[in-house]
């Protein structure tokens, strides 16, 4: 699948953008996975960042200081991109558990995405 320009310019921000935030949370290569599920009819990507642990409280509490990570760092310079994502978080306990946590299969690991070059209309 070919993948249009502006789609792929999102998809390499939102490996810069959380790899940036894994890196500021001391997670390795490993650690961590981005997993995403494009709609370009609507122009959203459905982001999913699984890790071990999160920073913070409660769920609510979480997926708000990533998304404040990403306001923060890219907010000013990357507001449409920013709006263009929805975001879920998962533990790897999360989603092994299943149930409510599971992942459908139409998401993709965006490095895997971006390495084998489907994203480059390879």
């Amino acid at each position: 699948m070919a993948l249009e320009s502006e789609v792929r310019q999102t998809l390499r921000w939102i490996t810069q953008a959380f790899d940036r935030f894994a890196a500021d949370c001391g997670w390795k290569s490993g650690e961590y996975q981005v997993l995403v599920r494009i709609n370009q009819d609507w122009g959203r990507v459905h982001v999913i960042l699984a890790a071990k642990e999160f920073p913070g409280g409660t769920e609510q509490e979480k997926w708000q200081k990533v998304m404040d990570y990403l306001v923060q760092k890219f907010g000013q310079d990357e507001p449409g991109r920013l709006q263009s994502i929805s975001l879920s978080i998962r533990t790897f306990d999360e989603i092994e558990e299943g149930g409510i946590y599971s992942i459908s299969q139409k998401f993709m690991n965006v490095h895997d995405l971006l390495a084998d070059g489907v994203a480059d209309g390879a």
